[in-house]
Parts: structure tokens; C-alpha cells; sequence
């Protein structure tokens, strides 16, 4: 009997034959073929953007205590905690610049993951938007409108979306986790800034308008209710 190159011979499987080698299977899937990256910024500084109704903006360094904690943020899709893609504990990185607050994800080998990818490099999820809770902030009067200018806050996620607050916000599929790749990125973008922050500011000023109607009529429903209760009793 002719012995492998172990020097022991075949393996009889199940008295149909002898296994004289063996491959390893392939992946699975296309998610476990090599290393995946994601980067982008997560947000933007300097730039207004409208924050549980009101106007805000968020200054460099504002995210400094988060950072030098290493507290643990989450990388989630939609803000929604049961699609955690990863943490800064495993993958996520951080990088807070005089621009924004950079990222790269090295992408786990997870079904999370891998959609996560997938949404990035199809163009379905290509903005970032960041989970936040101001601590220190500075309002300022500007054209009329209450601004609130954000010095320190608790950074406790960022998140894929489809598409953010901050327009200037996004993510793409980067051969490397270099933050390097991530600037040159924003700086191709640069041209296209200028007009995204003029959207943003309609767009931020649309939503404390519609934000405002909605209140309004709200209370016109309210008063309408107490005006019948009282023509009931009255009648």
C-alpha cells in the first residue's frame, strides 16, 4: 500500500474507498477573502447642523476627553444598537483633526460586517453621522437664530447612515487603515464642500422651520379640542 508523505497510509472512509488527500474548503463567502477596510470622517467641525431641535456646532477638540479616556465607541448602522458593526475596542479607530473626527474600520468577519462593506461600496450607506451628548456649550445669536457652539461632549457612537446631519460626513472603502488615505480622500471632496455646507444650512434651517409649524399646528389641534369640550358642556 502506497503511504502518503506522512508516511502513513490512506485513510479508508466509510468502506467506500481511501481519502488520499485533501484541500481546504473554500471561504464561504466573499466576506472572509482578505482584510476590508472602511474609512471617512464621522463628522465634521465647524459645521451648523440641527440636534435635538436646536442649531449646533461642534468645535475641534470637542471629543478630546473621549479620545484620551479610550472610552469604548460603537460603530453601528442607523444608530441602531442591535446593528453593532464593531467598537474601538476591536477594529475602530479614531482620529480627531483640525477637519473633523477621522475613522478607520477594519472590517470584522462578521455577517455585520460584511453588510456593513457591502453598503459602503455599493453607495447605499455612504454618510457617517455621530451619536453625541453635549456637556459644554456656548450659545451665540447669529442672524437671528440661537447657536449653540458644542466645547465638550461624550462621543458614544458613529454611525453609517444613509445620509447625516453633516453632509461632509462619509465613508468609503480604503485599501489601508491610513488616516493619510482618509485626508486625501476629504481633500478630492473639497469642491463639493462648499456647496454641501450651503444645503446644510438650508436644510438646517427647513428643519427648525418645519419643527416649528409642526408645534404650532399641534397647538392649534389642541385649543380646537378644548374649544369642542367646552360647546359640548355648553350644549
Amino acid at each position: 500500500m502506497k503511504l502518503n508523505r506522512y508516511g502513513l497510509p490512506p485513510l479508508e472512509y466509510m468502506h467506500c474507498g481511501f481519502v488520499t488527500s485533501a484541500r481546504p474548503h473554500a471561504p464561504l463567502s466573499a466576506k472572509s477573502s482578505g482584510s476590508r477596510y472602511i474609512g471617512g470622517y464621522a463628522t465634521r467641525y465647524r459645521k451648523a447642523h440641527v440636534h435635538k431641535g436646536r442649531f449646533e456646532i461642534m468645535m475641534p477638540g470637542c471629543f478630546a476627553t473621549t479620545l484620551l479616556k479610550q472610552q469604548v465607541v460603537r460603530f453601528l448602522v442607523d444608530h441602531d444598537e442591535g446593528q453593532l458593526v464593531a467598537t474601538t475596542e476591536d477594529g475602530l479607530k479614531l482620529y480627531s483633526d483640525e477637519i473633523g473626527l477621522a475613522f478607520t474600520l477594519s472590517v470584522p468577519d462578521t455577517d455585520a460586517g460584511y453588510s456593513a462593506y457591502s453598503a459602503v461600496k455599493s453607495g447605499d450607506l455612504p454618510c457617517m453621522s455621530v451619536g453625541y451628548e453635549s456637556l459644554e456649550t456656548e450659545r451665540k445669536v447669529i442672524d437671528g437664530d440661537d447657536v449653540y457652539f458644542v466645547r465638550t461632549a461624550r462621543l458614544n457612537e458613529i454611525s453609517l447612515v444613509k445620509r447625516g446631519a453633516v453632509s461632509q460626513a462619509y465613508a468609503k472603502i480604503i485599501d489601508r487603515p491610513d488616516l493619510d488615505l482618509v485626508r486625501a480622500a476629504s481633500s478630492r471632496a473639497a469642491d463639493t464642500n462648499a456647496i454641501d455646507s450651503q444645503l446644510d444650512a438650508l436644510k438646517s434651517k427647513a428643519d427648525i422651520a418645519a419643527s416649528a409649524v409642526a408645534d404650532s399646528f399641534a397647538d392649534l389641534q389642541r385649543l380646537l379640542g378644548k374649544l369642542d369640550t367646552n360647546e359640548a358642556h355648553l350644549g
